[in-house]
């Protein structure tokens, strides 16, 4: 499930690009608010990439992973919620710091689980899959925006990531 949980990382991350225009259209906001919602993002990543590889060595693993899965899910789901351009920066800030300290420790739980010689496999795998949620996340976001909205786009990525984060407990 931890491959899978890749795919979400980069699926979640990435759905609000094809949201863009929408969200811009939706709550009237110019492309320099959409760059700083935009950015809010990576500014919580490094933030949290920084401390989730501080703890990484220090905390029980696979719960705050899977906490951390249904932290982002649910940030997910409240992208969909926002109405004014704070909210979305809040929201996409606190969305960056729980993948940003996820990403690490699911590095981490792959140096427990695979010998030191299967490592190279194990992340080429994880970063493969970590593509194929870019791959075929964007088409399918963009489907689902077609058919419903942006905001039911969040709300099923969501309920989707939820699954991952259920079944990695």
């Amino acid at each position: 499930t931890i491959w899978a949980g890749s795919f979400f990382l980069a699926f979640d991350r990435v759905n609000i690009s094809l949201a863009a225009p929408g969200i811009m259209h939706d709550i009237v906001l110019d492309g320099a608010q959409m760059g700083l919602v935009l950015s809010m993002y990576y500014w919580g990543y490094s933030l949290g990439n920084f401390a989730g590889g501080l703890v990484s060595s220090s905390l029980r693993l696979r719960g705050l992973t899977s906490l951390l899965i249904v932290v982002w899910a649910t940030l997910t789901a409240a992208t969909g919620l926002c109405t004014v351009l704070w909210q979305f920066c809040v929201v996409r800030v606190l969305f960056g710091l729980a993948e940003g300290a996820t990403a690490n420790l699911m590095h981490r739980l792959q140096n427990h689980w695979l010998l030191p010689d299967e490592r190279g496999r194990g992340y080429g795998i994880f970063i493969g899959f970590v593509y194929l949620g870019i791959a075929l996340g964007m088409p399918l976001v963009g489907a689902l925006i077609k058919l419903w909205d942006w905001r039911v786009m969040f709300y099923l990525s969501a309920l989707a990531t939820l699954e991952i984060g259920r079944a990695h407990v």
